[in-house]
């Protein structure tokens, strides 16, 4: 029978400001925790708490709340913040006439729900009869100074002290360190069936070393192609801004503030229809870049204006595919190139084009580190270990099974890893097979799509084996999934069903439980 842990309740007294945060890659929480230190400087009382260690009860306990939430993947809330949320929108959920409350929302203007988990939270808390105090503020990507700017009106109010020369405590707030590393080889793992290859990629940090988790991530700093560049520049009509179009500005993605913003200066009367077809809208803003926008929607329009039109060029983010040992200062990764047609024209992802077509050995590359504890393994488990990943997802579990070995893990480990293709070539396939048959402990399917008589899924494999699936969760198996949307949602429903035949709970149900008791993490994309 599975066995879940239960969070004890925390009573607070109704002064006490209560800050709440939901986070993936620790920015949500960084503001949060500045918060608190603001307050705590005025003598104010405070409980500051990750959203996934509290339920909704903590609002009725209090008069005022300060919530800071980011946005991940399409509208969500972090999945850390995710039980939460269902528990708020529960239809019995409680009033919160008494309630005043402040929202700080993190998110990507790129995406078309910008700051989403931020407005679902304030619709929510507004009809349960809660009120805002302080309207929500809404950070892009360069979070730091809305944030200090949320952090010193609130601290102002609630505190009913402006700040002074004397009084005033600086707000630190920083964005990620960007590190600097050289490119020291670049292996061809394998090749999909659009031609588009998949490198493992080893970048040295002798001279700026970076101490990183199995787990964490990098956002790759990308210069957008130059044969984009100018043609978007021929577009244009002048060459001026070939170099910010390259290095500066985002071209190679195109976000529905771009587009609403095109459209508002130049009136074109074909986009500003288009913009209310929400489907077909959608699926344009999925494959389109700028140049796409010039040619199907042309209209007169400064250089200098769409530059300022254009947000800054976006880092890309990709798993660390290595655990690190002592005394070494390499990170590695796999990036598959993205390149395909969309009104027959070429599309290429800036960052998997300039890390795999453009950079060489020798070559610096610019990146961020992103800690994403999440996805982090547990501390001294002795319980299995299921990882299930397709194609680049594969990149944390190596991570993970060099961990365990280099720790001397007891702990089984099974592993599912889908690709079109396997093939034995392909370096990873070979470390794989290398690990499972020198652990006792350790079992590998390898599952491909795409060739052999037996075309499956990972999720074919969840099914076939599913009664020692059932096994694995009743002996409190740790579950990760990385990789693709539509993988992650095939895993789930796969796991839906088993735990559906060994419960007497729904299917849904019964999955909640698996994610809230921490055994279920993933990372999809």
């Amino acid at each position: 029978m599975m066995r879940f842990l239960i969070k004890r309740k925390k009573k607070l007294s109704p002064d006490t400001l209560l800050i709440l945060y939901g986070t993936k890659s620790g920015n949500s929480k960084q503001v949060a925790q500045e918060m608190e230190k603001q307050l705590n400087h005025r003598q104010l009382k405070t409980y500051c708490n990750n959203l996934s260690n509290v339920s909704p009860v903590v609002l009725q306990q209090v008069s005022r709340a300060l919530i800071v939430i980011s946005t991940y993947d399409d509208g969500e809330p972090p999945v850390s913040a995710r039980k939460f949320f269902r528990q708020l929108h529960a239809a019995d959920q409680p009033r919160l006439s008494e309630l005043q409350y402040s929202i700080c929302a993190l998110g990507d203007s790129s995406y078309e729900q910008y700051c989403e988990a931020g407005k679902i939270m304030e619709r929510r808390l507004n009809d349960l009869g809660a009120a805002a105090f302080h309207p929500r503020v809404d950070c892009d990507e360069a979070f730091a100074d809305p944030a200090a700017g949320w952090i010193k009106q609130v601290t102002e109010l609630v505190s009913g002290k402006k700040s002074s020369s004397q009084q005033e405590q600086l707000v630190s707030l920083s964005q990620k360190n960007a590190y600097t590393g050289t490119i020291k080889r670049a292996i061809l793992l394998s090749t999909d069936a659009d031609d588009n290859p998949t490198y493992h990629i080893e970048i040295g940090m002798e001279d700026q070393p970076l101490e990183f988790m199995p787990g964490d991530l990098v956002e790759l700093q990308p210069q957008n192609p130059v044969w984009l560049a100018m043609s978007i520049s021929k577009q244009l009509g002048t060459t001026d801004f070939q170099s910010a179009l390259v290095n500066e500005k985002e071209i190679c993605r195109l976000s529905i503030a771009t587009l609403q913003a095109y459209a508002h200066h130049t009136n074109q009367a074909k986009l500003l229809a288009f913009l209310d077809q929400k489907e077909e809208l959608g699926r344009y803003l999925q494959k389109a870049n700028v140049l796409d926008m010039l040619m199907d929607f042309p209209a007169a329009i400064n250089a200098s204006t769409l530059l300022n039109l254009l947000p800054p060029i976006h880092y890309r983010q990709y798993s660390i595919s290595n655990c690190q040992y002592k005394g070494t200062h390499q990170l590695e990764l796999i990036v598959k190139s993205v390149r395909f047609e969309f009104k027959e024209r070429v599309h290429v992802g800036a960052a998997s084009a300039y890390t795999n077509e453009t950079l060489v050995a020798g070559d610096s590359i610019r990146f961020r580190h992103v800690s994403n504890p999440d996805f982090y393994l547990p501390q001294d488990s002795q319980k299995p270990f299921l990882f299930i990943g397709a194609g680049t997802g594969i990149a944390p579990f190596r991570a993970f099974l060099q961990h365990l070995q280099q720790e001397k893990s007891p702990a089984k480990v099974w592993m599912i890893w889908g690709e079109q293709n396997h093939h034995s070539g392909h370096r990873y396939y070979q470390e794989f097979q290398t690990y499972a048959r020198e652990a006792a402990c350790c079992e590998v399917d390898f599952v491909s799509s795409r060739t052999g008589v037996n075309k499956k899924y990972v999720q074919d494999v969840l099914m076939e084996k599913q009664q020692q699936v059932a096994e694995w969760i009743n002996q409190e198996a740790h579950i990760y999934v990385c990789g693709s949307k539509v993988m992650g949602k095939g895993v789930r429903e796969a796991l839906k069903q088993i735990l559906a035949q060994t419960s007497n709970q729904q299917p849904e149900a019964s999955f909640e439980k698996l994610q809230w008791s921490g055994c279920y993490r993933e990372s999809v994309y």
